[in-house]
């Protein structure tokens, strides 16, 4: 797929496989749906940019894939601007905006004028991302498998083995009943779970075997942050306590509240295995 823009709107079949060797732009105004069982490669480097909307929507036995052409990284998704606000009716089904849903998005995070977002990039949007995966994406700076500044809603996904952190979340981002596991340290810095700051709702989780901590503050020492009701892999609280970076452990940092946690794993977050039908998986 060497088009670098969809001004109008356009479906992506799972009949063929798409290879990306060019940065894509979907406008706004135009809407990009993907069907399930959809596999799109991405040569090094090259993202996805989504001003309009984005509709992929897979399914469990189905995924669609957002994956690697070549060795190296791809670039990442980046959902940018309001058309990416998700809407939905009194039933739960999609009336505007951008789903991510039984979506696969792994080896991404290449370099982009030298700044390396990992996999999801959420700018001053409001998407829905849920019970997707997001592994081996690489990260800087404030990079992640999912990097959200945005109003985003992040569920039932499982995040994993993510190079710097598995979600860094700002704004009123909802991040819940997520599986966010052995996310990795890139160079010397990273690997947390979730990197937060102000406004999120961090609550029912499943945070665990993380290299760094379970969840890292930001903001300045005046702010304040709650992330109650997660499971951080054990019921002791002093265990817990060491997987927390906060005002207690630098004091130019805001400082979390994260008791009540759970004593054991919050059982609506996904199960650890998914059938994924991806090359060697």
């Amino acid at each position: 797929w060497s088009s670098d823009v969809c001004s109008s709107d356009l479906i992506w079949t799972n009949d063929r496989m798409y290879i990306v060797t060019s940065n894509i732009g979907v406008l706004t105004g135009s809407k990009l749906t993907i069907e399930p069982g959809t596999i799109v490669r991405f040569n090094p480097g090259f993202k996805l940019v989504v001003d309009g909307q984005l509709l992929a929507a897979g399914n469990k036995d189905s995924l669609i894939s957002f994956t690697r052409n070549k060795d190296g990284k791809w670039g990442y998704i980046e959902l940018r601007g309001p058309e990416n606000n998700a809407v939905f009716d009194s039933n739960g089904q999609l009336i505007s905006g951008t789903l991510l849903e039984y979506v696969l998005v792994e080896h991404a995070g290449g370099y982009y004028s030298g700044v390396n977002y990992g996999g999801i990039k959420i700018n001053a949007s409001s998407p829905m991302i849920r019970k997707s995966i997001i592994r081996y994406c690489s990260g800087n700076n404030n990079g992640a498998g999912i990097n959200g500044y945005g109003n985003a809603t992040i569920s039932y996904c499982k995040i994993y083995q993510n190079s710097f952190q598995g979600i860094v979340a700002d704004a009123a981002t909802v991040i819940n009943h997520n599986n966010i596991f052995e996310n990795k340290i890139m160079g010397s810095y990273g690997g947390d779970g979730i990197g937060m700051g102000k406004n999120c709702t961090v609550e029912f989780n499943n945070i665990f075997l993380n290299k760094q901590y379970g969840i890292k503050t930001y903001g300045n020492y005046t702010s304040s942050f709650i992330a109650e009701h997660n499971w951080f892999g054990t019921s002791d609280p002093q265990q817990v306590a060491v997987q927390i970076f906060d005002y207690s452990d630098d004091f130019n940092r805001g400082i979390l509240d994260y008791t009540p946690f759970l004593t054991k794993p919050d059982s609506l977050s996904p199960a650890l295995t998914w059938k994924i039908l991806i090359n060697d998986f």
